[in-house]
């Protein structure tokens, strides 16, 4: 069984001889990694036995100096490595909208990535298409997180004006991507904090349940399931988000979602992946603690077959040697080649 055949069974809930596996790194934490494993950065997917290739549509058009500007004309600071940090806001203030003007779908840049992805890959793993900043996260990194949430209260008519262009584009890129040799539809929005959903639920139902199940609705007419990656909890709206179309939830952080919960409510309509705390036990914990939690990750979110077994995010610098190590073996994970 190829670990593409794997991937796609167990996310279906179908009997698989083991759990397909999945790690995925910030840029400093791969490069520590890496040299832990003695490889290259380029080689940890192969070396780690994952299943997936998360291919992130995330182009960037131009540089100028520790900013990268993507085609959005989002200015990413290209000197952070661990998470992400926004110098430039193309939407900051109301009089840029005037002359602003959103991406092409077509546009050839947003491919180019996939498509290298797909021909290195040959069919040896799943091909998740990554929408990323789908909608959400693309209104609040063109206008600023906090000017984002105050104009889901003070000007809700702007939200969904600005929200229905960026849906524009991004089911334009979705259809061009169905054309392409893809496994499953991803899409991410972070909904949930720690405790709960960053808005009212009703909001949510608003601004962003009709336009999703629109999205979605390209990739299930296509035949393919759709992955949705929010962090935190955002157990007030799984069923609905089940209703209009999701298939896969990642990446379930475990400190915000218990996973006996997730596993008895949604485990026989939603598969599952990560559920490794990467904001507990694998920075803090000891090796014995890393491998019990991986027991219960396993006992609780693969109960039901549908699970891709994996970090809850990802795994950031701050994971200690002996941990990387623990988690490897608790997942079944054999690296090809000798630690360093």
């Amino acid at each position: 069984m190829s670990p593409r055949e794997r991937c796609l069974l167990a996310l279906k809930g179908q009997k698989t001889d083991r759990l397909p596996t999945e790690i995925t790194f910030t840029p400093l934490a791969a490069e520590q990694a890496a040299a832990w494993l003695g490889v290259a950065v380029a080689d940890l997917p192969h070396v780690l036995d994952n299943h997936g290739i998360d291919s992130f549509i995330h182009p960037m058009a131009r540089v100028e100096g520790t900013t990268s500007f993507d085609l959005w004309g989002i200015g990413w600071d290209n000197t952070v490595k661990d998470g992400f940090r926004i110098n430039v806001y193309p939407l900051g203030d109301l009089a840029s909208l005037r002359g602003y003007r959103f991406p092409d779908a077509d546009d050839p840049r947003f491919y180019e990535t996939i498509t290298n992805d797909i021909r290195q890959n040959s069919g040896h793993c799943a091909i998740f298409a990554d929408i990323g900043f789908t909608l959400w996260e693309r209104y609040y990194v063109l206008r600023g997180f906090e000017q984002a949430m105050e104009d889901l209260v003070v000007n809700p008519t702007l939200v969904e004006d600005v929200l229905d262009q960026i849906l524009d584009v991004q089911m334009g890129v979705s259809r061009n991507l169905i054309g392409l040799e893809i496994d499953v539809g991803y899409t991410g929005d972070d909904f949930g904090s720690q405790r709960g959903l960053l808005f009212a639920p009703d909001a949510w139902r608003r601004f962003f349940k009709p336009r999703y199940e629109k999205l979605w609705g390209v990739f299930r007419a296509a035949g393919l399931p759709v992955c949705h990656h929010s962090c935190g909890d955002v157990r007030t709206i799984i069923d609905e988000m089940i209703e209009i179309g999701l298939d896969i939830l990642c990446p379930v952080q475990t400190q915000a979602m218990p996973p006996e919960e997730l596993a008895e409510k949604w485990g026989d309509r939603l598969a599952f992946w990560g559920g490794i705390s990467t904001q507990g036990v694998l920075p803090f914990g000891t090796p014995a603690d890393v491998l019990a939690h991986i027991q219960q990750c396993k006992q609780t979110l693969g109960r039901h077959g549908g699970y891709l077994i994996g970090p809850s995010h990802d795994m950031t610098s701050d994971v200690p040697r002996e941990n990387f190590f623990a988690m490897l073996e608790g997942m079944g994970i054999e690296p090809q080649i000798g630690r360093q």
